[in-house]
C-alpha cells in the first residue's frame, strides 16, 4: 500500500507497521512485540496512514512517515555471507568423506567402487590397478 510514493505494510509478530522507499529497507513506525496480532491492518486515505491493530487505531500523517527514513532499517536484505563462507568450508571438506562416513570407512568403499581416495580427493583407477 502506498502513501507518498513510498511503501506501508503491517507485520503480525511482532506487530509493527514498517515503511519503505525501495522495498529493500524497511523502517519502524510502530512496534509491539508483545505477541502476535492476527488483526493488522493498514490503508492509506488523503495523505494519512491508518493502521488498525486489534483494539488499537493509530493514525499517522507523510511527515511521521518520512522522518522514519532518517533510523537505522528494521528490515534489510540477507546476505547469507556466513552462509555462503560455511558452503565453501563444506565442499572443501566434503573430498574426504564419502556420504558422511569417516575416512577409514570411505577408503573402503570407495575401493570396492574402484576409487582411490586421497585427502585431497577421489580419482578413478583402471581395471590393472585395482589388485
Amino acid at each position: 500500500m502506498g502513501l507518498g510514493g513510498h511503501y506501508v505494510g503491517g507485520l503480525n509478530f511482532p506487530t509493527a507497521i514498517v515503511a519503505s522507499e525501495d522495498l529493500r529497507y524497511w523502517y519502524k513506525l510502530y512496534l509491539n512485540g508483545s505477541g502476535y496480532s492476527h488483526f493488522v491492518e493498514v490503508a492509506a486515505q488523503g495523505g494519512k496512514l491508518f493502521a488498525a491493530m486489534g483494539s488499537e487505531l493509530l493514525v499517522f500523517a507523510l511527515e511521521d512517515v518520512e522522518a522514519a527514513f532518517a533510523g537505522e532499517p528494521f528490515l534489510r536484505p540477507y546476505g547469507a555471507h556466513f552462509d555462503r563462507v560455511r558452503g565453501a568450508l563444506f565442499l572443501l571438506r566434503r573430498p574426504a568423506r564419502s556420504e558422511g562416513q569417516d575416512l577409514p570407512r570411505a577408503r573402503g568403499s570407495a575401493r570396492a567402487l574402484g576409487l582411490r581416495v586421497q585427502s585431497l580427493g577421489a580419482q578413478r583407477v583402471g581395471a590393472e590397478d585395482r589388485a
